[in-house]
């Protein structure tokens, strides 16, 4: 949406924008990606899924105010993010498949449920 109504450029300032907070908010031994068009993927090693639904909000109040008012949009247009979370469990969890599926059901649902939320598959 923000591609087709801003520019490509737009559109690549923002995720830049967002990768750099996430970054920024992330230890040194979480890996951040980029994981398909739009969307990041955080691995949290040693995290616990309560730690990492507290992460998950501190990532999308972070961002929701980075956001707010966008020079790169016109006036009244904000950037938000919807969060999916999930935690690996070893003993089901094969190649980590069921893991990321796990987090793209969450991902899904706070879509659904009306963006700017973190949901987790549990």
């Amino acid at each position: 949406e923000l591609n087709n109504t801003y520019g490509h450029l737009a559109g690549d300032q923002v995720l830049q924008g967002v990768a750099k907070l996430i970054r920024g908010i992330s230890r040194d031994v979480d890996i951040v990606g980029r994981y398909g068009g739009e969307e990041f993927m955080v691995l949290l090693p040693e995290t616990d899924l309560d730690a990492a639904i507290v992460y998950a909000e501190r990532v999308r109040k972070t961002v929701e105010k980075w956001g707010t008012g966008r020079k790169e949009l016109n006036p009244g247009h904000n950037v938000s993010i919807s969060i999916g979370v999930a935690s690996y469990v070893a003993e089901t969890d094969t190649a980590g498949e069921n893991f990321i599926d796990k987090a793209d059901k969450a991902l899904y649902a706070a879509k659904e449920r009306g963006r700017n939320r973190v949901c987790v598959y549990r």
